[in-house]
């Protein structure tokens, strides 16, 4: 029983970093170019 819970807060920890870290990185290269309107609006 204690495998299968390490396993079951492993694979949610995992899918809740997953989406959390591209949209991080996905900020970080938008304040990067903030001063760039035609990348701020690709990626906007």
């Amino acid at each position: 029983m204690e495998a299968t819970r390490r396993d079951f807060v492993a694979n949610v920890s995992h899918e809740l970093k997953t989406p959390v870290g591209a949209m991080a990185l996905l900020a970080e290269a938008l304040l990067a170019s903030a001063d760039d309107s035609e990348t701020v609006r690709r990626f906007a």
